[in-house]
């Protein structure tokens, strides 16, 4: 197959195989894309419920785009076999991990298991649950987690109910009590897996003795017997977390949690501050994820503001906070918003600014109601201003708005990807400047580390893309620039503080942006030592290849 061409793809090289068939890494011939082509075995083509499933993976996950689910780009048959075409991950399955290293500290578990949820719970929005959650159907790189493998996916309506007799396909050590029994399931049996994935980051076990190959119905038996401790395996995890995760893996749908945002807001809600605080020792993502619909908190709109900057998506965002706003995204710059606020007319700003008079106004609407022209135009034919300036005004009138934006804090929002802009493309700013200038002002409080309080061994290093950001945002003084060139691959909290030009309080508020724009990551001197390997070890994994399925796995598939 390697070098091998297959329709618009040549095959470079096997990447996995499985019980299923097999993953290949090829490129798209003409597009220049690197993508995973994923082949059924043919002998396997005879059984129809499995043809069936691997056209039902691409189906359902095509629908799907969220950052944290990995994209499908085609299906077909070629030469009587059956093909589907992946977003290629560059990363290493969490089950060869937690292998090789063991169970992961809770920061990082806890990091990790966030971005896991966020995309189950997209996909449980749209009406798709998983029924296959195991830590090998998660690959992780070193900004984000990817979920595969929607192979035995549902679309959860009336007509789509588990019925007993159908085929069991699934992993049994994963695999809620009321699946394995092929009763009706919902999203509840994605949220008791999601607790056995969890206790296996935070103790590198599984908490039932189940045996693969036993019977199914001694399986459910053996749930009946509580599952060791996560705090004897690990006395590190807060006894919160092992609550939490207890709570999702109960043998009975209606006494776990209902919705994984319930799973989410108890993790969020009930764990020990120690284990929720901000500052994580692993390396923030260059490129921070975010949800595609959710509710606002205390600088959410700058988070996803730098998401969408970063990954230069176009799109719009839409904001329900009291107020309707819309801000339209052209390769990750600003290039429109939508507020309706009439102190931000254009007549009303240039009152306000004295730049004409309330008599000059009411002419200039009136010539607007006779002529049908747009007020910019009429305000140029009237002499009032000149293109420079109204070109000036209208930039000026959209920043307000953008700042107005950023400091909604309650509410809701929603994203909308586009290929091409909805609004013509008349601006393109930046808004990273945005959250700086508001930063200095004093009008947009990024207070996402209590800096005053941190330990003074806290390194602060900056990020790959802190230099080439840097460089396009205008500083608002030397001072600023002298404090960016201090930071110049590790520096400890102690020196930054003692050695900054700027006042402390300003430092702090400096570095407060710095980190929520992810142009610095922290870290604890203490634990350094132990990322370090695991970074090592991330990188030693780079040509190694991953086989998504264990013999058992295999064995179990087949024999069903």
């Amino acid at each position: 197959m390697v070098g091998n061409s297959i329709g618009n793809y040549k095959i470079t090289e096997e990447i996995a195989h499985g019980g299923m068939g097999k993953v290949f890494k090829a490129v798209h011939t003409s597009l220049e894309r690197t993508v995973a082509v994923k082949m059924i075995h043919p002998q396997l083509l005879s059984n129809k419920q499995i043809v069936n499933n691997f056209y039902n993976e691409a189906k359902i996950q095509a629908k799907l785009n969220h950052p944290n689910i990995a994209t499908i780009y085609d299906f077909f048959e070629h030469e009587e076999k059956h093909y589907v075409v992946m977003e290629y991950v560059e990363g290493e399955s969490i089950s060869k991990i937690i292998k090789h290293i063991g169970a992961f500290d809770t920061e990082i578990a806890l990091s990790i298991f966030k971005q896991i949820l966020n995309g189950l719970m997209y996909a449980h929005s749209k009406n798709v649950i998983h029924k296959d959650i195991k830590t090998s159907n998660f690959l992780l790189t070193p900004n984000t987690v990817k979920i595969i493998d929607f192979g035995i996916a549902q679309i959860l309506d009336e007509s789509s109910k588990m019925a007993v007799s159908e085929l069991l396909i699934g992993t049994p050590k994963y695999m809620s009590p009321e699946q394995i029994l092929g009763e009706d399931i919902d999203q509840r049996t994605d949220i008791y897996s999601l607790g056995i994935v969890l206790y296996e980051f935070l103790t590198g076990k599984l908490p039932f003795n189940i045996n693969t190959n036993s019977d199914l119905e001694s399986q459910i038996k053996n749930l009946d017997t509580k599952p060791l401790s996560i705090t004897e395996i690990n006395p590190k995890t807060p006894k919160a977390i092992e609550e939490i995760i207890f709570k999702a893996i109960q043998k009975s749908p209606d006494d776990r949690f209902q919705t994984i945002e319930d799973f989410i807001n108890a993790l969020e809600n009930n764990i020990d501050e120690t284990a929720k605080t901000e500052v994580v020792t692993e390396e923030k993502p260059q490129e921070p994820e975010f949800d595609f619909s959710g509710k606002l908190s205390e600088n959410k709109v700058a988070e996803i503001f730098c998401s969408l900057y970063y990954k230069e998506i176009t799109g719009t965002l839409n904001i329900s906070a009291g107020r309707e706003i819309c801000v339209h995204f052209y390769k990750g710059q600003i290039n429109f918003v939508e507020y309706e606020d009439s102190s931000l007319y254009l007549g009303e700003m240039l009152v306000n600014d004295n730049k004409i008079s309330e008599k000059d106004r009411d002419d200039v609407l009136s010539f607007v109601h006779e002529t049908g022209k747009q007020i910019g135009e009429c305000l140029i034919t009237l002499g009032k201003l000149t293109p420079h300036e109204l070109n000036e005004l209208l930039e000026n009138q959209i920043k307000q708005k953008i700042e107005i934006a950023l400091v909604c804090n309650e509410g809701s929002y929603s994203f909308i990807s586009f290929e091409e802009p909805e609004k013509e493309n008349i601006y393109s700013i930046n808004p990273i400047q945005i959250i700086h200038d508001m930063t200095k002002a004093g009008s947009l409080n990024p207070k996402k580390i209590d800096f005053e309080n941190l330990s003074k061994e806290y390194w602060i290093t900056p990020t790959k893309i802190f230099d080439i950001e840097i460089e396009k945002i205008k500083l608002s003084s030397l001072k600023e620039i002298k404090l960016s060139n201090l930071i110049n691959e590790r520096i400890s909290l102690s020196e930054i503080l003692i050695n900054s030009p700027l006042e402390k309080e300003q430092s702090i508020k400096f570095l407060n942006f710095l980190y929520l724009c992810n142009l610095i990551k922290i870290k604890d001197s203490e634990k350094e030592k132990v990322y370090e390997r695991e970074i090592n070890y991330y990188q030693s994994l780079q040509d190694d290849k991953t086989v998504l399925m264990s013999k058992e796995e295999i064995k179990e598939i087949t024999k069903k």
